[in-house]
């Protein structure tokens, strides 16, 4: 085991997040930061668009890349490997997951698109359980495309994927009140988001220039999606 990542797999385990440190003197990170401004600045390549009607959550206040992240640069998806998340979690989970999906979306100026909720939940008024079972990883890059000081983007429950109420409301509000702890993750080109698709997050309002993120989740060997 990496000595150097025992503090993270701790982390990763009992809150259910990890901000993964990453080089963001790397030529290819760099060269993604590029990438996603070029998106988010809508200097697309042919053939490809921002679709506001595809992202999930309210309509119009977000916008995903189409019709493929993959097809649209391959160092996108290579950014994951280069950076360490591939390697951090085939030893934080003994088996190499690859990326099953990958998404490059824009939230734009006004209220959070998606409040608080888990990719991978069952409640008790559902017929069958919502997102992967078991859970996976995903990791999310919001890369601080204008230079100024860093936005909040995410808010998560530590803690929250060891936790859970089957009644959807309850569950639901209890990331709202002040007796369990929340983090904000931010805009940055010095970490990515790694989280367990249980935890409880919301995603934060806007204000002024839209916050891009690239969202890849990663499939064990024996997953089907």
């Amino acid at each position: 085991m990496n000595h150097n990542n025992q503090d993270l797999f701790n982390k990763l385990h009992f809150d259910g997040f990890v901000l993964f440190p990453i080089d963001n003197k790397n030529e290819l990170v760099n060269y993604c930061i590029n990438e996603i401004k070029n998106v988010s600045e809508e200097k697309i390549k042919e053939g490809f668009y921002l679709d506001r009607d595809a992202a999930v959550g309210k309509e119009g206040l977000a916008a995903d890349l189409k019709p493929s992240v993959f097809e649209y640069d391959q160092n996108l998806e290579k950014f994951y490997t280069e950076i360490g998340v591939v390697d951090f979690l085939e030893e934080f989970q003994n088996f190499k997951s690859s990326i099953a999906t990958l998404q490059l979306r824009g939230a734009y100026d006004g209220s959070s698109y998606l409040s608080w909720h888990r990719d991978t939940h069952y409640y008790s008024n559902a017929k069958e359980p919502s997102g992967n079972v078991p859970p996976i990883f995903k990791s999310i890059f919001y890369p601080n495309l204008h230079g100024n000081s860093s936005r909040p983007t995410l808010h998560v429950s530590n803690g929250s994927h060891l936790r859970y109420f089957k009644n959807k409301n309850v569950d639901l509000i209890v990331p709202r009140t002040p007796f369990f702890k929340k983090t904000k993750v931010f805009e940055s080109n010095d970490y990515v988001l790694v989280f367990n698709t249980s935890i409880l997050h919301a995603v934060l309002p806007v204000s002024g220039p839209p916050i891009f993120r690239m969202i890849a989740a990663f499939k064990s060997p024996q997953s089907k999606n």
